[in-house]
C-alpha cells in the first residue's frame, strides 16, 4: 500500500507565502547590484572597476540561476496545492457517490446478498 498523503492547507500558505518573501528580497538585491554595475561602469574607468563589473556580472548570472530555481519551486508548490485540492474535491464527489444502501453494500460486499 502507499503511503497517506495529508495536506495540511495553512502550512501550504505558509511556505508559499516564505518564498514570495524570499522572491522579492531577490528582486530587490538584483536591482541593487545591477544598480551598482552600472554605476560602476559610468562613473569609474580603470582596470579594479573593470573587474569589479565582470564578477558583478558574474554574480548576477548566478543570482539568476538561483532565481529562475526559486521561482520555479514556488510554480510547483502551487501546482502541487492545485492537484491536491482536485484530488480532494473529487473524492469527496466519489464519496458522496456511496452514501446509498450502505447495508445493502456491505451485505453484498461480505457474500449475504442485499439486504433489502
Amino acid at each position: 500500500m502507499g503511503a497517506q498523503v495529508t495536506k495540511q492547507e495553512q502550512d501550504i500558505k505558509n511556505a508559499l507565502v516564505l518564498l514570495e518573501g524570499q522572491m522579492q528580497a531577490m528582486r530587490t538585491a538584483g536591482q541593487k547590484v545591477e544598480d551598482t554595475v552600472q554605476q560602476a561602469a559610468q562613473h569609474f574607468h580603470s582596470t579594479a572597476s573593470t573587474t569589479f563589473q565582470q564578477k558583478m556580472q558574474e554574480w548576477i548570472e548566478t543570482y539568476n540561476q538561483a532565481s529562475a530555481k526559486v521561482n520555479n519551486l514556488h510554480a510547483s508548490l502551487e501546482a502541487a496545492n492545485q492537484t491536491l485540492n482536485t484530488g480532494d474535491s473529487q473524492a469527496q464527489e466519489h464519496a458522496a457517490g456511496w452514501s446509498g444502501d450502505i447495508d445493502g453494500i456491505h451485505g453484498v460486499l461480505s457474500g449475504g446478498g442485499s439486504s433489502s
